[in-house]
């Protein structure tokens, strides 16, 4: 025999001695730490990958008055011809989609299936956030709004949410969503 399976042989043989308690709850930690870290570790994560994309989508996309970057309307104009609730529609998805699609490439799994514990919290607060800062933006600078009213404010923030909890949930590793659906 080789050297290696005389090894293993005598790994195999060899009386199991119990793990010492401390590096047991040693490893338990780590192991919890890897696939349920602390919201409080991943949000920060998710809030700068919301900026970043903030800044990419206002530069072809204007969010109440607020962008592009580059002047004019940007992508508003094609969408604005659907009127202004879809056109709100298309922008709070667009903006709010594409924000979490960039937390969800720069988070790990395990931070993606707490993410998604936390969804409807986070993502509301996300989009009501973002939501009230154009708001503020728009009437301190007296940026021209590309839309007004109740309907067009309302399709911004539900399909802000919805497209950006759609996202969340393609973002799931599938082991997770088997895990979760079971409960």
């Amino acid at each position: 025999m080789t050297k290696n399976s005389n090894e293993f042989i005598d790994f195999l043989t060899q009386e199991t001695k119990p793990m010492p308690e401390t590096s047991r709850a040693n490893i338990l930690a780590k192991m919890k730490q890897k696939l349920a870290p602390p919201i409080k570790d991943i949000w920060p994560k998710f809030v700068s990958a919301q900026l970043i994309a903030c800044l990419a989508t206002l530069s072809v996309c204007p969010q109440f008055g607020v962008g592009p970057i580059t002047g004019g309307h940007g992508l508003g104009h094609l969408f604005m011809s659907f009127g202004e609730a879809a056109c709100a529609a298309f922008c709070g998805a667009f903006f709010l989609a594409t924000g979490t699609a960039a937390a969800a490439l720069m988070l790990r799994a395990g931070e993606r299936r707490e993410l998604f514990n936390y969804r409807f919290r986070i993502i509301g607060a996300v989009a009501v956030s973002t939501f009230l800062v154009f708001m503020i933006l728009g009437k301190t600078l007296e940026l021209p709004m590309l839309f007004s009213g109740l309907l067009p404010t309302v399709s911004w923030l539900v399909a802000a949410m919805g497209s950006a909890l759609l996202v969340l949930q393609l973002a799931l590793p599938k082991k997770a969503k088997s895990i979760i659906h079971k409960n």
